[in-house]
């Protein structure tokens, strides 16, 4: 059987390097943001990497609009940045 014109092997590694370039993109992105905000000045506005939501800096280690709770952007910064934690997320979330 022939996988002409499906793209076979081919096309799916091609899919899988683009996913995973995309992936690392977005790290990199959300570290930017997260780098810039550690540090900001307390009482300074920042963007909160993982939603974008415009927040006031309370204190020298608030980085995240939300850090507890459902729609937790602590967690899912974490959960996308960090390898091991984003592979344990995935298996959770099955």
């Amino acid at each position: 059987m022939s996988d002409e014109g499906h793209g076979g092997l081919d096309g799916i590694e091609e899919a899988y390097e683009a996913a995973e370039v995309e992936r690392e993109m977005e790290r990199d992105r959300l570290l930017d943001v997260w780098d810039r905000n550690k540090w900001a000045m307390a009482g300074m506005v920042v963007i909160c990497p993982v939603c974008g939501r415009s927040f006031r800096k309370l204190t020298a280690s608030h980085v995240f609009c939300r850090r507890k709770g459902p729609g937790n952007c602590k967690d899912r910064f974490w959960n996308t940045v960090n390898d091991e934690r984003r592979e344990r997320a995935a298996i959770m979330n099955r």
